[in-house]
Protein backbone atom coordinates (compact mmCIF):
# COMPACT_ATOMS: atom_id res chain seq x y z
CA UNK A 1 0.00 0.00 0.00
CA UNK A 2 2.41 2.21 -0.89
CA UNK A 3 1.45 5.86 -0.81
CA UNK A 4 -1.62 4.59 1.18
CA UNK A 5 -0.54 4.97 4.81
CA UNK A 6 -2.88 5.20 7.57
CA UNK A 7 -5.83 4.24 5.17
CA UNK A 8 -7.81 0.73 5.46
CA UNK A 9 -9.54 -0.89 2.39
CA UNK A 10 -12.48 -3.17 2.55
CA UNK A 11 -11.75 -6.48 0.45
CA UNK A 12 -14.66 -8.00 -1.28
CA UNK A 13 -15.11 -11.36 0.24
CA UNK A 14 -15.70 -13.18 -3.39
CA UNK A 15 -12.39 -11.53 -4.10
CA UNK A 16 -10.74 -12.53 -7.79
CA UNK A 17 -7.61 -11.11 -9.30
CA UNK A 18 -9.57 -11.01 -12.46
CA UNK A 19 -9.76 -6.47 -12.92
CA UNK A 20 -13.01 -6.28 -12.34
CA UNK A 21 -12.55 -5.46 -8.26
CA UNK A 22 -11.08 -2.38 -7.04
CA UNK A 23 -9.87 -1.26 -3.73
CA UNK A 24 -12.64 0.85 -1.81
CA UNK A 25 -11.87 2.76 1.64
CA UNK A 26 -13.15 0.37 4.33
CA UNK A 27 -15.84 2.69 5.45
CA UNK A 28 -17.68 2.80 2.08
CA UNK A 29 -17.65 -0.97 2.57
CA UNK A 30 -19.00 -0.65 5.93
CA UNK A 31 -21.15 1.63 4.79
CA UNK A 32 -22.36 -0.61 1.91
CA UNK A 33 -23.03 -3.27 3.91
CA UNK A 34 -25.18 -1.32 6.27
CA UNK A 35 -27.24 -0.28 3.85
CA UNK A 36 -27.95 -3.89 2.39
CA UNK A 37 -28.46 -5.27 5.89
CA UNK A 38 -30.95 -2.23 6.37
CA UNK A 39 -32.88 -3.74 3.59
CA UNK A 40 -32.83 -6.90 4.04
CA UNK A 41 -34.70 -5.78 7.97
CA UNK A 42 -36.88 -3.61 6.14
CA UNK A 43 -38.29 -7.15 3.33
CA UNK A 44 -38.06 -9.02 6.44
CA UNK A 45 -40.60 -6.49 8.38
CA UNK A 46 -42.52 -6.15 5.44
CA UNK A 47 -42.83 -9.87 5.00
CA UNK A 48 -43.66 -10.16 8.83
CA UNK A 49 -46.70 -7.66 8.30
CA UNK A 50 -47.84 -9.83 5.66
CA UNK A 51 -48.13 -12.89 6.98
CA UNK A 52 -49.56 -11.05 10.21
CA UNK A 53 -52.61 -9.69 8.39
CA UNK A 54 -53.04 -13.32 6.88
CA UNK A 55 -53.10 -14.74 10.23
CA UNK A 56 -55.55 -12.13 11.75
CA UNK A 57 -57.54 -13.14 8.44
CA UNK A 58 -57.74 -16.69 9.33
CA UNK A 59 -58.45 -16.10 12.63
CA UNK A 60 -61.19 -14.04 11.56
CA UNK A 61 -62.44 -16.71 9.38
CA UNK A 62 -62.00 -19.49 11.95
CA UNK A 63 -64.05 -17.91 14.63
CA UNK A 64 -66.73 -17.39 12.16
CA UNK A 65 -66.85 -21.24 11.33
CA UNK A 66 -66.53 -22.06 15.31
CA UNK A 67 -69.92 -19.85 16.17
CA UNK A 68 -71.74 -20.83 13.04
CA UNK A 69 -71.00 -24.56 14.20
CA UNK A 70 -71.47 -24.53 18.01
CA UNK A 71 -74.98 -22.61 16.94
CA UNK A 72 -76.00 -25.61 14.48
CA UNK A 73 -74.61 -28.12 17.07
CA UNK A 74 -76.66 -26.34 19.81
CA UNK A 75 -79.75 -26.27 16.90
CA UNK A 76 -79.73 -29.71 16.80
CA UNK A 77 -79.47 -30.44 20.61
CA UNK A 78 -82.80 -28.38 20.62
CA UNK A 79 -81.34 -26.01 22.71
CA UNK A 80 -81.03 -22.09 20.45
Amino acid sequence: MEGDLGNRYFTCEAYKNDGFYWRVPWFYGVEEEFDKLREEIHEHQAKQSQNLLNLETQLKQMSKELKKTAWNVCKTEGRS
